[in-house]
């Protein structure tokens, strides 16, 4: 018998999920597919729902399909015995007489030398690689793998879809209902309350600026949260350095910031202080995302450089290149980040207005990384 084991937090399941159960099934010829459900995976991000709702999730979402298997085994152990190589181990032992394959995304197999006991796993049983849009540097990675490891990988030919488990949760956030989850999980995660850790900040944001500001905050949150996981940045820093950017914009400026700054500057250097006093901010990476995300600045950090582009290229925005902008940030986020600088200094200099010295600064540290 040949099984396809696949594990994930599944925090939600999803319908990209559910497109990759169906063409795993076909197109690695499986007989079984064995759903690996994680129980506290470290290389996330963000804080992971209950296991008994996602395995209530996972449940419900293929109980008509009956090759699959929904494992649990990771809640019943120790969480320091989780690890892939180990889990991976008992599974083999449990299925001496069948073909097992381990199924796993691409942007785990470009961070596959960074696990705990890469050769092991290489040794334990063939690998089969799900491209994923958006991810650069698959080739090497197995490559180096079947070099370093002797691993046995097959590249399937069909790509993984775009589809975010951070957005998915953000939307939820924000009191909507995401269609990229079915009607069933749908379901289950109202029920339960899921995805509503950030109420305190969305309320009062929303009660402290208008409808039209606070639908581009959001927007700029939805937008920022697709490349949180591409990036390894925390869910929370993203969410609400991009949720509370422009907290503000629509306030009057304080005289201190008013006789520094200019005056389309002001909203981001006074946000800071806004989301440390008003809102109980105290993370220097999210308060530092919101003092330059209008201007930029030399020697950004990761989160500052998508916050800065998310919030010039969200969905409500629609300008001259704004698509061939997303188009390139999807391609390769340091180009993306690097074009909005530059369309940034263009549309300033195309209206006649000045450019502030922190956004030279930054387009020459970024121009320039040599210097």
């Amino acid at each position: 018998m040949r099984i396809g084991i696949y594990g994930g937090a599944f925090d939600p399941i999803h319908k990209e999920h559910k497109k990759i159960i169906h063409e795993c099934k076909n197109k690695l010829k499986l007989d079984r597919l064995i759903l690996l459900l994680s129980h506290n995976p470290p290389h996330k991000n963000y804080q992971i729902s209950p296991f008994e709702i996602r395995a209530q999730m996972l449940k419900a979402e293929t109980c008509d399909l009956d090759y699959v298997i929904v494992d649990e085994r990771e809640y019943l152990r120790s969480a320091s015995k989780n690890r892939s190589f180990e889990v991976l181990s008992e599974l083999k032992n449990e299925y001496t007489a069948h073909d097992l394959i381990y199924i796993i995304g691409g942007d785990s197999m470009i961070k596959f030398h960074t696990w705990a006991r890469p050769e092991i796993i290489a040794r334990l049983m063939p690998i089969a690689v799900i491209p994923r849009e958006g991810y650069e540097g698959l080739q090497e990675a197995v490559e180096n793998a079947r070099k370093v490891y002797g691993a046995r990988i097959k590249t399937l030919s069909f790509k993984g879809g775009q589809v975010s488990s951070s957005v998915i949760k953000a939307t939820y956030e924000f009191g909507d209902r995401s269609g990229d989850v079915s009607d069933k999980v749908h379901d289950i995660i109202i029920r339960n309350n899921l995805y509503k850790q950030f109420g305190f900040y969305i309320d009062k944001l929303k009660a402290n600026i208008s409808q039209e500001l606070f639908e581009h905050c959001k927007s700029t949150a939805l937008y920022a949260l697709r490349f949180a996981d591409k990036l390894d940045l925390s869910y929370d820093e993203v969410f609400l350095a991009a949720l509370l950017h422009d907290c503000a914009k629509e306030k009057t400026a304080a005289a201190e910031y008013a006789e520094r700054y200019p005056e389309k500057i002001i909203h981001q250097f006074e946000g800071a202080v806004v989301a440390q006093k008003e809102y109980g901010i105290d993370n220097p990476k999210i308060l530092n995302a919101i003092k330059y995300h209008t201007t930029g600045k030399m020697n950004m950090s990761k989160l500052e450089k998508l916050i800065f582009s998310a919030d010039m290229l969200e969905k409500n925005r629609d300008f001259e290149g704004v698509e061939r902008l997303r188009e390139i940030m999807e391609e390769d986020f340091e180009k993306g980040f690097l074009a909005c600088v530059d369309t940034s200094i263009k549309r300033l200099e195309d209206t006649g207005r000045a450019i502030y010295y922190l956004t030279k600064e930054c387009r020459d540290f970024y121009k320039n990384p040599q210097k």
